[in-house]
C-alpha cells in the first residue's frame, strides 16, 4: 500500500480501525463489570497501553518516533488487551451481574429502616463481593438509609407504583436523565397465567417501554420478572417456570437489542427466600432476585445472596 497512499495515512487508518475495536470490545466488557472492578479495568485496558506501549516503542528506536506510530502502537496494544478481556468473558458462560435487591414496600418505620440497613451492612462481608446488593426502602426512609450505607457497596433504590406504559416511559426518561439505573418490572396476574397469556402480557410490557430505549439506555437497565400471583401469597413459580419465562424475556430483548440482551440481568421477583434461592439462581437466565418479605430481615436477605452457584 506504500505506493498507493502515504505511510502516515495508512498508519492513521490502522490506528482508527484498531482504536474502534479497542473501544468497542472494552465497552462490551465494561457493562459486565461490578462497580469496584471498573477502575482497574480502566487502568489495565486503557491507561496501560498508553503508558507502556508509547515509551517502549520510543526506547526501541534511536530516532524520534513519529506521533502517528506512537498512537498506532497504543491502539494495537489496547486492541490486544481488549480481545483478551473479551475472551475471558466468553470463556465464562454467564458474567452478568448477580443482583439481590430488597423491595421493602411500605414496611418499617424510618428508625427501623436505618437499623435494618445497618444490620445488612454489618454482615455484608459474609457474602461474596461478586453479589450486588440493593435496598429499596419507603420514600420517607431514603435519607437515613443512604447515610447508613454511605461508603459501602450496597446501593439504594426508590420505589414507584401505579404505573402505566405512558407514565413508565416518562419515568424511565427521567431516570436516565438523572443518572439513575432503573429496575423495570414485568409480570402477569393469576388470571392471565391460568389463561396461558403470560408470554403475551410480558412481551407487551417490554415492547411498550423497553423497546423505546436507546442502546446506551438499555445497557443500564435491569429487568425483573414479578409473577403477580406469587407476590406475598407464598406461592412460587418453580425454578423451571422461572427459567422458561426469563429465557423468553431475553429472547424478546434480543430481537430488539441483539447481543446486548445477553448482558442484561433479569431478576426473579416472586417469593424468593433463602430456601429456594439456590435452585432459582442455578438457572441460566435467572440473575438474582427482587426480594419482598425476606428483605426485611438482614440475615435472610444476606442468605439469599449466598444462593448463587459457586464458580
Amino acid at each position: 500500500l506504500g505506493d498507493i497512499v502515504p505511510g502516515w495515512v495508512f498508519r492513521t487508518l490502522c490506528t482508527l480501525a484498531l482504536g474502534t475495536i479497542w473501544l468497542r470490545l472494552g465497552q462490551q466488557v465494561w457493562h459486565r463489570l461490578r462497580q469496584r472492578q471498573r477502575p482497574w479495568f480502566l487502568f489495565w485496558n486503557y491507561a496501560l497501553p498508553v503508558l507502556v506501549a508509547i515509551p517502549t516503542l520510543a526506547s526501541l528506536s534511536d530516532d524520534v518516533v513519529p506521533v502517528d506510530q506512537r498512537f498506532l502502537a497504543a491502539a494495537a496494544t489496547g486492541a490486544v488487551l481488549a480481545c483478551i478481556y473479551r475472551l475471558i468473558y466468553l470463556k465464562n458462560k454467564n458474567m452478568r451481574k448477580k443482583i439481590v435487591a430488597g423491595n421493602w414496600k411500605m414496611n418499617t418505620l424510618p428508625a427501623e429502616g436505618v437499623e435494618l440497613a445497618e444490620n445488612i451492612r454489618a454482615d455484608r462481608n459474609q457474602v461474596c463481593s461478586c453479589v450486588n446488593f440493593i435496598v429499596c426502602p419507603p420514600f420517607t426512609h431514603l435519607g437515613g438509609v443512604i447515610e447508613a450505607l454511605r461508603g459501602s457497596d450496597i446501593e439504594v433504590g426508590a420505589q414507584y407504583y401505579g404505573e402505566t406504559s405512558a407514565t413508565l416511559n416518562k419515568k424511565m426518561a427521567q431516570a436516565f436523565a438523572n443518572g439513575l439505573q432503573p429496575i423495570y418490572c414485568v409480570g402477569e396476574n393469576l388470571e392471565e397465567r391460568e389463561a396461558d397469556r403470560h408470554f403475551d402480557v410480558v412481551k407487551t410490557q417490554i415492547e411498550e417501554v423497553i423497546y423505546n430505549l436507546t442502546p446506551a439506555q438499555f445497557a443500564r437497565t435491569v429487568i425483573a420478572y414479578e409473577p403477580v400471583w406469587a407476590i406475598g401469597t407464598g406461592k412460587t413459580a418453580t425454578a423451571e417456570q422461572a427459567q422458561e419465562i426469563h429465557a423468553y424475556i431475553r429472547t424478546i430483548l434480543r430481537e430488539k437489542f441483539g447481543a446486548a440482551a445477553d448482558e442484561t440481568p433479569i431478576l426473579y421477583g416472586g417469593s424468593c427466600k433463602p430456601s429456594n434461592a439456590p435452585e432459582l439462581f442455578a438457572k441460566e437466565d435467572v440473575d438474582g432476585g427482587l426480594i419482598g418479605g425476606a428483605a426485611l430481615k438482614a440475615a435472610d436477605f444476606l442468605a439469599i445472596g449466598k444462593g448463587f452457584p459457586q464458580k
